[in-house]
């Protein structure tokens, strides 16, 4: 570091700033230092870091959630972010069902000596994890919570929304007998689909049908079984909504197994755009959810906090007003698993 501050003509404490990725440092500055990092190679050393400032440079993300294909978007976006400023990324399922739920958790925070914590959900909207890390007074970002009356701030998109715009786009293609499958009734977010799912009906004086609503998991086997039996009933839906994509893809599975084209005999959405969506056939009609976007702005969030946090923080009292630019835009992914009834 002494070096790269020689050849750049600055101080060593710029030096710092500019590996931090620090704002208060000018943009000529930043370059001259970039310039001799690059000509002189030199490789910053977390470890060293990490003892001169007392700090880990470690922010931790937890999971419990079954869907791979949301969980790699989530890995890959809070990932990058993390590196580009500065800190590693520790990665760790939690089970907050278990008894030991607190002690786990407790040790993962003080062995890694992580310095903040992104939690997607169901654990966004786990009570009992978000009061131990309270306790601790580590801070955290919440991914899709349901709950907005938390000190810890979040970062979502308008699911129930996003889920009534797919189930009316299946309606003004003329479906009106529509399935749907649920997710994981402990995630927040399986109740907001169905919400979406039941207003629209309503919008359309549908009426909503307890035998085509089936209980899936966001698995692709629980929701080859949520589809199989809607397929298999003597009236059975011309269209099915499946809250995630990996369910979605089981349905196009279950249809071909009982003899059901896609689409000309049966329509069917997903939710999530997870990269399952785009590499079967037919390509998969559901929502765009900014996955990756949500985690990578749950990242800035977090190093942005931990910035500005001092090193006798007391403990938050009262949720902060939620910036209406980390409530991020959904997309229709219009492919090829729906046609008119």
């Amino acid at each position: 570091m002494q070096d790269v501050a020689k050849l750049a003509g600055v101080s060593m404490m710029t030096v710092s700033r500019v590996i931090s990725n620090e704002a208060k440092v000018r943009d000529k500055t930043r370059d001259k230092v970039m310039a001799a990092i690059e000509e002189l190679d030199y490789q910053p050393n977390l470890s060293a870091r990490s003892l001169a400032s007392a700090k880990s440079h470690l922010i931790a993300l937890f999971y419990q959630n079954p869907s791979e294909g949301y969980v790699g978007q989530l890995l890959i976006g809070a990932l990058s972010k993390s590196q580009s400023r500065g800190y590693n990324l520790v990665v760790s399922s939690l089970d907050e069902t278990t008894d030991d739920v607190e002690t786990a958790l407790k040790a993962l925070v003080r062995r890694n000596k992580i310095e903040g914590i992104i939690l997607p959900p169901p654990l966004s909207d786990s009570q009992r994890v978000l009061d131990i890390l309270m306790a601790l007074n580590i801070p955290a970002v919440r991914i899709s919570p349901q709950r907005d009356d938390h000190p810890f701030p979040f970062v979502c998109m308008d699911e129930a929304q996003a889920a009534f715009d797919i189930t009316e786009h299946l309606i003004t293609q003329g479906h009106r007998k529509i399935g749907f499958i649920q997710g994981h009734p402990d995630h927040s977010g399986s109740h907001l689909r169905y919400e979406g799912y039941k207003r629209a009906l309503e919008k359309h004086h549908i009426d909503i049908r307890d035998d085509y609503i089936q209980q899936g998991l966001f698995t692709y086997r629980s929701g080859f079984q949520a589809a199989v039996n809607l397929v298999t009933l003597a009236d059975p839906p011309t269209a099915i909504f499946a809250s995630s994509d990996d369910m979605a893809a089981a349905t196009i599975s279950a249809a071909q197994k009982h003899h059901l084209q896609v689409p000309s005999m049966l329509s069917v959405v997903g939710f999530d755009d997870a990269p399952i969506a785009s590499a079967i056939w037919p390509s998969l009609t559901t929502v765009r959810q900014p996955i990756l976007e949500m985690a990578e702005r749950a990242t800035d969030l977090l190093i942005d906090a931990l910035k500005k946090k001092p090193e006798t923080e007391q403990e938050m009292e009262t949720p902060p007003e939620q910036n209406l630019e980390n409530i991020l835009e959904y997309q229709l992914m219009l492919r090829e698993t729906v046609a008119a009834a």
